[in-house]
């Protein structure tokens, strides 16, 4: 998706506001992605959280 388009349906004056945002989340999903997926851990599906 177009950095513009995020921009625009957050209501961000600034880019750097907005990839501010996206890293954070991509950086959220990578982290959570390595918890499911690291040995040891222990059943895949308890360490899957909605984020609701």
């Amino acid at each position: 998706m177009l950095l513009e388009l995020v921009q625009q349906n957050g209501g961000h004056a600034s880019h750097d506001t907005t990839r501010r945002y996206v890293t954070t989340e991509a950086a959220r999903r990578m982290e959570a992605m390595r918890a499911v997926w690291s040995p040891g851990k222990g059943d895949c599906a308890a360490q899957i959280v909605a984020p609701f």
